[in-house]
């Protein structure tokens, strides 16, 4: 199942079911949250957070065992609104004092140094608190630690005795849908609001542009009018055209001949913004 969540968490329970240490965290998310808390886990002084910073992911592991609590932030970006698969797993968890390495998409982001974090046997205990997606906004596809599916529903029955069961009735809306963010119309003059979930674009109308297309494009900007001065209009311009010239750019030169002006059969020739008249013998005169 994928769900949608705004900050409505779903809290869970291993009631000591654990069968293995678990050392490693799956979860597939989309969104668009620059900062989020995916999933975190408690139980007296010992902590687990897997959760977004600055649009990366990012990990706290504090436990009895660890001298200091271990961070570690990737730099790959999950928070374009596209579906990511985030994984973070001991690279040796027989080894005491083993690296973490966040994944994403199948590609190593981060590697911590060898520090004696310990496991996340806590997990396990009776009392601890285990919830996932406590401050955060978007999809969330498959979630498992050690491998061990977290349900979104309580209608899943797993057939392995390890399971994490949901605690209380919590309100899950299944399926990913993005917030309805073209329902107040943001997009003037036109447009067409585009939904890129939990983000919107507008595609302009002609004529218009800016990020709500709220700007009056500037036809004029490109200089087309050749010989003449440009009038900006919303959605086209009118070029008024220097003397002698004519079209709708102004770069054809006006036959000022058109309109015969040489009297008595004499031959007109076109120039710019004039002409000449050559006459017929006994003619003289312009």
């Amino acid at each position: 199942h994928n769900a949608t969540f705004e900050s409505n968490p779903v809290q869970y329970s291993a009631a000591g079911s654990l069968a293995g240490p678990i050392a490693d965290i799956y979860m597939e998310l989309r969104t668009r949250s620059e900062n989020a808390v995916l999933l975190r886990a408690s139980w007296g002084s010992n902590l687990l957070v897997v959760g977004i910073l600055d649009s990366s992911v990012w990990l706290e592991i504090q436990t009895d065992s660890s001298i200091k609590s271990l961070t570690l932030k990737g730099i790959r970006h999950v928070t374009d609104g596209r579906w990511h698969r985030v994984n973070v797993s001991m690279a040796d968890w027989k080894r005491k004092a083993s690296p973490w390495v966040i994944t994403v998409d199948g590609i190593t982001d981060a590697t911590s140094k060898q520090e004696r974090t310990g496991s996340l046997s806590f997990l396990n205990k009776k009392g601890a608190s285990l919830a996932v997606a406590d401050s955060f906004t978007g999809c969330l596809g498959a979630v498992r630690l050690g491998g061990i599916y977290l349900p979104f529903t309580d209608d899943h029955k797993a057939p392995q005795p390890s399971q994490f069961h949901i605690v209380g009735k919590p309100k899950v809306h299944l399926g990913c849908s993005s917030a309805p963010v073209c329902d107040s119309g943001p997009c003037l003059n036109g447009a067409t609001c585009e939904d890129l979930f939990n983000k919107f674009g507008c595609v302009c109308d002609t004529g218009w542009e800016g990020e709500l297309c709220d700007t009056d494009t500037d036809d004029c900007a490109s200089q087309p009018c050749v010989y003449g001065s440009c009038k900006d209009y919303l959605a086209g311009y009118e070029c008024r055209c220097d003397p002698g010239y004519t079209g709708t750019l102004c770069d054809e030169d006006a036959d000022e001949c058109a309109l015969y002006p040489c009297e008595h059969g004499g031959i007109c020739q076109d120039g710019v913004n004039m002409f000449t008249c050559v006459c017929p013998t006994d003619y003289s005169g312009p």
